[in-house]
């Protein structure tokens, strides 16, 4: 089968592919019937994902009307001779969307990124630090403003990309002394409550922005 680019591709699938009944009671047997083709593709391993519906006409096959409806069994990957397909262009629907993200009143970025990355039903939020939206340090050489700062800018960007701390699964924090954990551990609190998302802590020697104690990164899932 070729996709939309003119590759050929093979279609993984669980799911079984069914031929719908053509149209004989439609048209003459002189006629070339058309079959409609519903595939029910399932991507493979994909959680969260519907299936797609590709709808194609293809030239009806020679078989007993008795055979008109059927499945394709056996192999698990159906290959393009397998649909007999009139037109060889398929497009497959259902690829998850790709938005950049930029948060009002966050500072422009020092380098090639985006406050935040959505794809499908996840929100990848980028490094947020203790600068305002002129890029300045907030908290002085104090870890624990610096964090309320940091913590919210990452709030800040959640929102704007539909989500909330509550919806967090990955956050990963990053701190230039690994001891200021138990100083920091209170506001953190503050903003997740009583969520527990997944975490890791690094100790770094220093961040981008002179003075910063703290970066911290997220991943969510977008609220529907």
């Amino acid at each position: 089968m070729l996709d939309a680019a003119g590759k050929h591709v093979s279609l993984e699938r669980p799911e079984l592919v069914w031929l719908a009944v053509d149209h004989e009671r439609l048209h003459s047997a002189q006629d070339d019937a058309e079959l409609l083709v519903l595939m029910a593709v399932e991507r493979h391993r994909r959680p969260r994902l519907e299936l797609d519906q590709v709808q194609h006409g293809a030239l009806a096959e020679e078989r007993p009307p008795a055979d008109a409806l059927r499945e394709l069994e056996g192999a698990d990957v159906v290959e393009p001779n397998e649909l007999r397909l009139h037109c060889p262009l398929i497009i497959l629907a259902g690829v998850s969307s790709r938005q950049e993200i930029r948060v009002p009143g966050q500072p422009e970025p020092i380098s090639h990124y985006t406050d935040a990355v959505r794809v499908g039903d996840l929100l990848f939020v980028s490094g947020c630090v203790p600068v305002d939206a002129e890029g300045r340090l907030v908290g002085g050489d104090d870890v624990v403003e610096q964090a309320r700062q940091t913590f919210a800018n990452v709030g800040a960007v959640l929102e704007a990309g539909g989500s909330s701390f509550a919806d967090v699964v990955k956050v990963t924090l990053f701190l230039t002394d690994v001891d200021d954990r138990p100083k920091i551990n209170p506001v953190r609190q503050e903003f997740f409550g009583e969520a527990r998302p997944a975490s890791t802590l690094v100790e770094i020697s220093r961040l981008a922005v002179p003075g910063a104690k703290i970066e911290v990164e997220a991943v969510a899932v977008v609220s529907t």
